[in-house]
């Protein structure tokens, strides 16, 4: 019964932190506008299903500063 407790409270701070994170993200979006185009993340998540890994230096270059321009 405990583990069930700690593992709900564990799972709850979890949900509780990738919601900050996401809310930390939307604000900056919300802030400068900038975000990674639908269609150079679509071809990035096109070429990852076939089993590609290479890397598209404008997205890494997002990737690293969050969001890229738009």
């Amino acid at each position: 019964m405990l583990d069930a407790i700690a593992q709900t409270v564990e799972q709850d701070e979890l949900d509780d932190a990738f919601h900050r994170v996401a809310d930390e993200r939307w604000a900056k979006v919300l802030a400068t506008g900038k975000t990674v185009p639908w269609d150079d993340a679509k071809a990035w998540l096109e070429a990852r299903s076939r089993g590609e890994h290479h890397v598209n230096r404008r997205l890494a270059r997002c990737a690293d500063q969050s969001y890229g321009p738009r």
